[in-house]
Parts: structure tokens; sequence; C-alpha cells
């Protein structure tokens, strides 16, 4: 008896005999079902509509005595299970979707599943299997492998046949925005380790959270409204290498370039909520520097600043005192470059931020790194003379290392980026936020300095003196560096600030993508 149907005992799981399971290798391609996938159009309503009377009507017949009906009704469930697969799919045809098939993988009531999507799902997967609409391949849930699925050649054929558009689907309105974390979120792009959240009551939150929730929610509207994308990538989809510490080996991640990638959630950490308070979500938390630089919203290039070394920064500034031009510039005799030195202590300082003691600072650091790197063999005694050196060239913070600081800067930095978004929000200005940097159109670099300087100045208090923050752009705007180059000349300067500046030619696919927004918002509201 297989894991699905010892759940639903009346039914027959109809085996393909030509089955294969997948390798390894595949199985790691695969991303968790997204239960929010959603679209109010007519056309897809049709297709799901014709999917459900061809083969699952006759396994749901219509109740005609009362009692209480589910939230969620199965034709309901089946629709967003075939709109995440169409979106896999569509991005990617190797790329796998993993599923709970367990009760404890499904609260219908949870005020994170506003679709209400039950374990019903899971007898909808079951008789999808036998009508030969998906194929599977089973896991083990106790060792975090889940089942994954994938749609069949037969079910790509109706896809196809129903000429779906993958801009007429997106992310349910009514996603519960603020959100209640379990653990930690430290590690920000780390794959393999899994975020929970825990319900709660408004009642039971701070009085705050109701304007929280508005001001996301205009956030993420403004982001809907909006067209963000990279301009130099033909297909939306960005392959993201990183270091996966689970299999010890690098890997990628496919990241969907697209609205339905644009959702930002606010996450409180440790169950508490004076913790954390990041603005998690959006692809472009997602993807590297070097695709960054290509961002334009709305056709217009962007400019990304970032808070230099926030997180000491915001230690000095608790002290009262302005943060040193470069607090990680140490001069230190070691094996190692002075480049590769500083990065060492930069990395190490900002793990013991996070570290509740030194061992456990050591430990995560040489998690971190690579395997088979000189870093990766730094022992205990060693990391003591970085992290001394350090404190000895910092001590106004030396006392707050090791001290489980981290989720309280986050809560800080959280309550900086609120203030940012909601300037920029309030004008009608799409703002991107990645924690401790910010990408805006270019024309409003100026002023997103001098907000970003606002807010921390704010957060900390500052009466009678402005605080002054280290803030960086990545590039400057190219009129900017022309008009420079006519008053001061050629410089090794001048030739940096050239090749920073990325040459972001608008590419077919993007042009396309464009022409596609502009007909569907000009069309808004006439296929619902």
């Amino acid at each position: 008896m297989t894991v699905i149907n010892k759940y639903f005992k009346d039914d027959v799981l109809k085996l393909d005999p030509n089955h294969k399971p997948k390798l390894p290798e595949e199985l790691e391609h695969s991303r968790p079902l997204d239960v929010h996938k959603w679209s109010d159009y007519k056309h897809v309503n049709a297709f799901i509509d014709l999917i459900w009377d061809e083969f699952f009507s006759s396994s749901y017949p219509v109740k005609t005595v009362g009692g209480n009906q589910p939230k969620s009704k199965p034709k309901k469930q089946l629709k967003v299970l075939l709109l995440d697969l169409y979106v896999a799919w569509h991005l990617d045809p190797t790329l796998l979707t993993g599923i709970g098939l367990s009760e404890s993988s499904y609260t219908a009531n949870s005020r994170y599943n506003e679709l209400h999507i039950s374990f019903q799902l899971v007898r909808i997967v079951h008789l999808a299997v036998g009508f030969g609409l998906i194929d599977y391949h089973y896991g083990t849930e106790g060792s975090g492998k889940v089942t994954r699925i994938w749609p069949t050649a037969y079910l790509i054929d109706k896809f196809t046949a129903a000429d779906l558009c993958i801009e007429d689907i997106y992310r349910h309105p009514d996603m519960e925005v603020i959100c209640l974390g379990k653990n930690s979120f430290e590690i920000e792009d780390d794959s393999s380790k899994k975020h929970k959240y825990v319900e709660y009551e408004d009642k039971d939150a701070p009085e705050a959270i109701h304007q929280w929730r508005i001001d996301l929610k205009a956030y993420n509207k403004l982001l809907e409204e909006s067209f963000i994308d990279i301009v130099t990538i033909e297909k939306p989809v960005v392959k993201q290498p990183y270091w996966d510490k689970r299999l010890r080996r690098h890997s990628y991640k496919l990241v969907e370039i697209s609205p339905r990638n644009s959702f930002v959630r606010r996450v409180f950490y440790r169950e508490d909520w004076a913790l954390g308070g990041r603005f998690h979500g959006g692809w472009w938390q997602m993807v590297g520097s070097k695709w960054r630089k290509h961002i334009y919203i709305n056709d217009k290039p962007t400019d990304e600043q970032d808070f230099s070394g926030l997180h000491v920064t915001l230690l000095y500034g608790l002290e009262g005192l302005q943060p040193p031009p470069d607090p990680y510039a140490l001069s230190l005799e070691s094996n190692f470059t002075q480049e590769e030195s500083r990065a060492i202590i930069k990395a190490l300082v900002l793990t013991a931020i996070n570290a509740k003691d030194r061992k456990s600072a050591f430990q995560a650091f040489r998690q971190d790194q690579e395997e088979g790197t000189a870093e990766k063999r730094l022992k205990n005694v060693q990391l003591i003379k970085f992290l001394d050196a350090f404190c000895a060239n910092n001590q106004p913070i030396a006392h707050y290392l090791c001290k489980d600081m981290g989720v309280k800067l986050m809560a800080m930095d959280g309550r900086i980026t609120a203030k940012v978004i909601n300037h920029f929000t309030n004008k009608g200005i799409p703002v991107l936020t990645i924690h401790d940097s910010y990408l805006a159109d270019i024309e409003y670099q100026k002023e997103l300095n001098e907000v970003m300087n606002e807010a921390i100045t704010a957060e900390l208090d500052f009466a009678s003196t402005k605080f002054k923050a280290r803030i960086k752009p990545t590039y400057r705007a190219m009129g900017w560096i022309k008009a420079w180059e006519q008053e001061e000349g050629t410089s090794p300067e001048l030739v940096k600030m050239y090749a920073d500046t990325p040459n972001s030619i608008r590419c077919n696919g993007y042009l396309e993508r464009l022409t596609l927004w502009g007909q569907k918002e000009s069309n808004k509201g006439n296929h619902l």
C-alpha cells in the first residue's frame, strides 16, 4: 500500500507499468508546492472546469443534504495544484514539485493558508496520479525528502491545448504579510534550511501590527503594479549558484523573475515580536548583485545603495559613537593576504554577532566556508587571534560579540527598512529591499541616500547630532560620471566608475515581456 492510498482505501491507484523513479540528482532539482497560486481569468477557470468535469467530478458527487461545508472545496484545491504545476513546468520542464503527504503538512485554518488548502489535496494528488495527469516519486518525510510530483506529457498537452498564459497566474492577494517565525533567519539564502511560521492572534501581537499590515499590503500592491525585471536575460529565470551545506557541494536554484515571485512578507523570529521583523521575499533578494545591477523598474535603470557594515554601525550607534571608516581593516600577521584577512575578519565578526559564545561562532564560521579552502581549515586558536585583533581595534563594541545580538539588530534594521519602504510607497515609488541595501530608480538616488540616513538616525535616537552612516552606491549613473569627467578629468577613480557601471542592454526577451506587461495593464479587468 502506498503512502497516499493508506488514507484513501476506497480509491484505486492506477500506476503506470512503465513508471520509473527519478534519479537522486533529478530529485534535488525541485521546489515546494506553492498553495497560493491563483487566477480569476475566465479562460483559466474554463480550463479547470474542463479537467474537473472530465476526471474528478464523479469522485466528488454533489451533496444535497445540509451540514458543514469545507472552507476550500475540492475543485479549488485542484486549481491550486494545476496552476502551480503549470508554473513549474513553464519555468523549467525538468523542475519537480515537492509536496507533503502527511496530515501534519496541512492546517486548513492557518492564517498562512488563505485558500484553506487541506489534507483533501492529498486525495486529489492520488486521483491525478491514477488518471495519468501527474507522475510522482514517493518520498520519506521522516528524512525530510518529501514526495516529488510533475505533470505527465498528457497533462502538458492539456496545458498547451488550453493556451494558458503564464502572466494570467499570480499570487492570491489575501496572503498573510505579517509572519511569526519559529526559528531564526540568520542564514538568508540557505535553501536547505526550513523556515516555519507559528499561529498567533492579533490581540496577542503589538498594537502596531494593524498598521504594519496596511503598510505592507500597500507596498505589495505597488510592486504588483510595477514592471520589475532584469533587462539582460532572454528568459525570466536566473540560475543562482550557492554552496549547499547539507550536500557539501556547489549547487544552484532557479529563481523566477516575475510578479508571482515578488511578494514580500515581514517576519519576526523565535516566536518573539521583539526579534527580527525583516522583510523577506521578492526575487531580487534571491539573486546576486551581478544580476541586480541590471534590474530596471518601469523600464528605468536603478541604483542599489547599501549601509556599509550595518550591524557594526548599529553597535557603534548604540554606544553613541560614529563608526570608524573601516572596522575590518586590521594589521595582523597571517598566511593570508590583506584582502583575504579582511574578508575573514568580516565574516567572523558577523558570525560572532549572531553567536551565543565563541565556540559556536568558530563552528558556524567554518560551516559557512567552502570545502577545500584554507578558511575551512582554520583552527580555533587561529580564529581567536583574528577576533581578538578586531576587539582590540573596536573596543567600544567588543562586549556585544558572542552575545546573540543578531536577532536584536535585525529588529533594528527591520524598522529602518520599514521607514524606507513607507516613505517611497507613499510617493508611489517602488523601492526593492535586500535587508541592508535598497534599490530604486536612479532618479531618486540622492533622495534614497537621505532617507536611509534619516531612518538610521531616527532608529538610534540621536537627539543632538545627526548620525552619519556609511552608505555606498553600487555604481554611479552614467550622466553623473560624464559630468564628473568634464569637471575633474581622467583619473583611475574615473576608470573604475566606468568599469563598475553595468552595460545594461535591453535584450529581445526583456522587450517582449515589457510589451506583454503593457498590454496586460491596459486590458486589466477585461478578461476577469
